[in-house]
């Protein structure tokens, strides 16, 4: 996540959440794909049913992925 966040920056986040994502749109949450990778991004609307992409600061966007469980970013502790 560098240069948005040093390396060894301590993430919290809340409760993880397994359905209606769409709680989360618009803010900053770490997010698992179905396909097992971990992100913090932005939630985004997918295009397709039950997809949603992700928005980074720094990378590319992912566009139409399935999520297992996010969570929204309580608090960000820079080091």
């Amino acid at each position: 996540m560098e240069p948005y966040l040093p390396e060894h920056t301590i993430i919290y986040y809340g409760e993880p959440i397994t359905s209606d994502f769409n709680a989360y749109l618009n803010k900053q949450v770490v997010v698992k794909l179905k396909t097992g990778e971990l992100y913090l991004k932005l939630l985004k609307r997918g295009f397709g049913y039950g997809k949603y992409s992700l928005m980074s600061y720094n990378a590319k966007l992912i566009e139409d992925v399935e999520i297992e469980w996010c969570a929204k970013v309580e608090f960000i502790k820079p080091v």
